[in-house]
């Protein structure tokens, strides 16, 4: 789903509410195992209030598309993937390690980048505990 957040605490609430919204659309509905979801983002530059975002999560099969959610294939995609261990505030030090070494190593980025929430608040109260998986798309320069 396609949808622009007020700011990054909304996702405590959209994406649970997303899940409600196919799990009624398509109640025999199961995710992958193991289970993977991930946020792009699609505004050009950071920001952080009104962000454009998509998010998305592996199924085992395709559903009922409803209330702008829809259900799709996706082409592999080559990433640089960064493991980022901490508090969400610290993203900006390992986006800028990452783009570093996309630029270094003769890469461009191909795609937004994404996030997949490893850990986090829904399973460790530290956030010195949280794990997230930062991906940039990339293709050769």
């Amino acid at each position: 789903k396609r949808l622009v957040v007020p700011d990054y605490s909304a996702y405590f609430s959209v994406i649970p509410a997303i899940g409600r919204t196919v799990s009624e659309a398509n109640p025999d509905m199961k995710c992958a195992t193991p289970e993977y979801c991930f946020i792009s983002y699609l505004d050009p530059e950071y920001k952080e209030r009104d962000i454009s975002i998509e998010y998305n999560e592996a199924v085992v099969a395709m559903g009922n598309d409803v209330d702008g959610i829809f259900f799709r294939e996706m082409p592999a995609v080559t990433v640089v993937a960064v493991m980022h261990k901490g508090a969400y505030v610290d993203f900006p030090q390992t986006y800028a390690f990452v783009m570093d070494w996309v630029e270094k190593s003769g890469y461009r980025v191909a795609e937004s980048p994404r996030e997949s929430y490893i850990d986090g608040v829904w399973n460790n109260t530290s956030e010195e505990n949280w794990l997230t998986e930062i991906q940039v798309p990339l293709e050769k320069a």
